[in-house]
This record gives C-alpha cells, structure tokens and sequence, in this order.
C-alpha cells in the first residue's frame, strides 16, 4: 500500500460585501473567467479542453459552455449584495413599475403588442422573485419593435437592476451561504490521471457530502487539468460548492450539522480523554472549533480510505507537520487548567522557541550567504578562465577547420580527376578488349583461310594450273581483306609474297612426291 498526503480545504462564504467578493473570484477562477492576465498566470488555455464541470448528477466539458453562460452561472450563484439606503430603492421601484405599466399601454395603442407582452412578461415576477438575466440578454440580442427604443431600453435596465436588488430579504451578514471545497493530490505523489481520473475527483467529494450531509445541495462541481504542462497527468484537482440551507429544514445549518458528525466521528473510536473530547454544549463549541475541523478532516481520510484510494494500493495519511501540530494541540489543551508559568506551551516559551528559529535561520541564512559568495566568486574566475580557453580553441579549431576544408577540396578534386581518369583508362581498356576480342576472332578466321587456300593454291601452281591458282589467291584475299581490320590489312599482302614466292613452290615441290603431286 503506497502511503500518499493529500489536500482537502474547506472555505466558507458569508453572506458579507467581503465574501460575496472572494466568492466571485473564486467561482470567477473556477469557471475559467479570469482575465487573460490571469490566464496566462494560472492556467494554459491550450489544455482547458480537459476541465470539467458537473451539476445535477452530470458532467460535461467546461469549454460547451459559452463565456457568457459561465457569467450568468457565476451572477446565479453569487449572493444578492446587501442593499444601501433600501427604502430609498423601495420607492424609485414603484416609480419604475408604474413607468413600466404606462409603457405597456403605450406600446399596446402603438400596435407594439410584443413589445408590450415583453413588458408585463417583466412585470408579472413577483417582488421576492428575481428576473433571470436571460431575459435581459434576449431583449438585448433581439429588442422588439418600441416607440422610443433607447428611452425603453433605459426604462427596462432601471427596472431591472431595482427589481433584482430589492427582490430578496437581506439575511444576516455573517451567515454562511456557501461552502467550497478544495481537494487534490500534491504533485509530488505522481498520481496521474491515468490512476485517478479527473472526474473521481469530483466524484469523491460528492460521494463523502451525500454520505454524511444529504440534506444539503451540492450546487456545483468544477474539475480542473489545465494547470500543468503538456506532458504531465499530475496536478488534477476539483472545486465542489455546497449549499449550506438545509432542504429538509430550510435552515442555514450545515456548519451546525458538520460539528455534530465531527463528536459523533470522534466518538465512534471509544471514550475520548474529557480534554480532547469536543463538547455538545453550544457555549463550549467555540473554544474546541479547531479540534472539529481536525476531527472533520480525519473523517474525509477515513472516508477516501475506505471507499477509494484503498482500492487503488493509495493510502492517505496526515503529514507529520499535521500529526505533531495535533500532539502539540491536545497537550496544550491538558495543560489549559494550569497557571502559565507552568505550562509548556505560553506566550514566553512560544517567542523564545519563534526567536530561537528565526535566528538559526538567520545565521544558515547568513553562513549559506556566505559559502555561495565564495563559491560565486570561484565559479566566476573559474569561469573566465573557461572563456579564455575556450576562446583559444575556438580559434585553433576555426584554422584546423579551414585548413581542413582546404585539403578536403584539394582531395575532392583530385579524386575527381583521378575518377575521370580511370574511367578513362577502363574504357580504352574495354575497347582494347573487345577490338581483341574481334581482331582474335578475325585472325583465327584468316590463320584457316591461309592453310586452306595457301596450301590449294601452291598444289596447284605445282601443277602447273595457274588458272586455278589464281582462283584460289582471289578467294583468299577476299577473305583476308573481309575479315581482317585496316590496321592488319598489310598483314594480306605479306602473306601473298609469300604465297607467290619461288621458295614456297620449291618447299612444296620437294616436300611432295612427283606421284603426289600428280
């Protein structure tokens, strides 16, 4: 079971001017509404496509969902703003409805009979219920024919803005409205989207809300990826906001309801020590509140722990900052009943403890300060020495590269000639080989011819048949000038020397017997 930490924040939002603004920013945040100065700050725009959002029990890609569906989502769950010089408003209302009326029977004698519809559709809410601001971006988009349109325009915006500002009652200022919840895996864990999609994210709290508080809405959930780079799964996480009105009572009492489940959590384990046990009593709630969140938090660890991460070979635990702070926490609470002299945890002993880390930080500080200048100061010498040496052999192997490039030309283009030469040579040689090939050929042709025929022919010259002598030297030289090459055509004429010759018919005359040659 691989051990992880995680992060699990719980913010609440009042009904204040103040939380009414944090709340905007942060649903702002939430549904990517931001500036593009905070966009390019918080999130890349390029991976938004992987954020999620999910009302109703169903989820669907925050990109499906235009800019200005995401403002007026925002403008529905924002809490109405407490109203400055309210009666003051009350009667400029009344004035802006009996205009109102006035324009829809106006409009009605005009023939303007949708202009009008449009009017009393608007003059129809009732005074506790506010007008959907589709209504004023449908009049916006596509305004109806009016008499006096921007004097109408004017009159519906005036009407508009009093009626939703004065549509509610105004609840008490420090009453929770709304509760955020924050949750994630640090990045350090290196738990992927491929280990835990973003979408059990969402799911998980939803899950730990339905579990112990079904009575209370969970009105919105956000996931976001966008907020990593391109190749990483880490760093997914969601925003869940809960509605704190209870639907079975119609109280504002989940923060009452969340305390109750802390004692019962904490009880669940066995008696609990009287000065860590959280008290039931309403006037001793608040001394212990920090206590519940602690116990609340080990509620959602167990929770994950059993129905989630288990399952998956993760087990969340507490960080050991956050087991010592909770050790430190209960002894503190033992030692609440003793004089502060005696305590180990007091105003003295805490500044003594702060001053005592400060100023061993300050002298790591200033010995770490120090070291890095030394060690600054030997990077750059060494540094510069690197440069100039550096610089020396930039220079000698820019000349060795010059001198380099200047052989390899030299060589490139004597290995060219020497290629042109030798192909050259090869072919000469080729064509010696096949003028030999034919001049062989040609020769053996003739060597035949010059027995044949040279032997006929002195037969008969020895016989005295010069008629037949001299058919048989024609045949032959006909031969010899046919197969033979120009250059070995005196090579014929030799020969016929020597055929006509007195010596060759004295060679054949002795060599033969008269009978023979007969």
């Amino acid at each position: 079971m691989k051990m992880i930490h995680i992060f699990f924040s719980v913010l609440n939002f009042t009904y204040s001017n103040v939380d009414r603004k944090k709340l905007q920013k942060s649903l702002s945040h939430s549904l990517r509404l931001s500036s593009e100065q905070d966009k390019n700050a918080q999130w890349y725009e390029e991976l938004a496509q992987s954020n999620i959002l999910t009302r109703h029990g169903s989820s669907v890609s925050l990109n499906s969902l235009a800019q200005h569906e995401r403002a007026e989502l925002l403008d529905n769950f924002l809490p109405d703003p407490k109203i400055a010089k309210r009666e003051a408003k009350l009667r400029q209302r009344a004035e802006s409805k009996r205009k109102l009326k006035n324009a829809i029977s106006s409009e009605r004698k005009n023939g303007n009979n949708e202009a009008a519809d449009l009017f009393q559709d608007w003059l129809n809410f009732p005074d506790d219920q506010a007008i959907p601001p589709r209504y004023w971006h449908r009049v916006v988009a596509r305004p109806p024919v009016m008499w006096g349109k921007k004097q109408r325009m004017r009159m519906l915006a005036e009407y508009h803005d009093l009626h939703n500002m004065l549509c509610g009652a105004e609840p008490r200022t420090n009453q929770t409205y709304l509760q955020e919840v924050v949750f994630t895996i640090p990045r350090r864990w290196e738990i992927g989207t491929n280990i835990m999609p973003l979408q059990m994210y969402i799911d998980i709290v939803s899950s730990f809300y339905r579990y112990y508080f079904p009575d209370y809405e969970i009105k919105l959930g956000l996931g976001h990826h966008d907020e990593r780079r391109q190749h990483v799964s880490t760093g997914a996480h969601c925003h869940l906001y809960i509605s704190t009105l209870n639907q079975r009572t119609q109280k504002r009492d989940l923060l009452k309801q969340q305390y109750n489940e802390a004692v019962k959590f904490q009880r669940s384990f066995g008696p609990v020590h009287w000065t860590s046990a959280l008290p039931v009593e309403e006037k001793e709630k608040g001394r212990k509140y920090k206590n519940a969140l602690f116990e609340f938090d080990r509620m959602f660890y167990a929770f994950i722990n059993a129905y989630y991460l288990n399952a998956l070979g993760l087990n969340a635990e507490f960080s050991p900052e956050v087991e010592r702070r909770s050790q430190q926490r209960k002894l503190m609470n033992i030692q609440a009943s003793l004089p502060k002299s005696q305590r180990s945890f007091n105003l003295e002993s805490m500044v003594r403890e702060e001053l005592e880390k400060e100023r061993a930080e300050l002298d790591k500080v200033q010995i770490q300060l120090s070291t890095t200048e030394k060690q600054l100061a030997q990077a750059q010498d060494r540094l510069v020495m690197a440069e100039i040496e550096y610089g020396e052999k930039l220079v000698q192997f820019e000349v060795l590269k010059m001198q380099h490039q200047r052989k390899s030309s030299q060589m490139a283009i004597q290995l060219a000639e020497q290629h042109l030469e030798l192909k050259r040579v090869s072919d000469t040689i080729n064509a010696l080989k096949a003028q030999l090939t034919m001049v062989t050929k040609q020769v053996k042709k003739v060597i035949v011819d010059v027995i044949e025929y040279g032997f006929f022919s002195l037969l008969a010259k020895a016989n005295k048949r010069p008629k037949l002598v001299e058919k048989y030297m024609n045949m032959f030289l006909v031969s010899m000038n046919e197969s033979l090459p120009e250059f070995l055509q005196p090579l014929s004429i030799s020969v016929e020397k020597l055929l006509g010759s007195d010596m060759a018919e004295k060679v054949i005359k002795k060599e033969l017997s008269g009978n023979e040659i007969k």
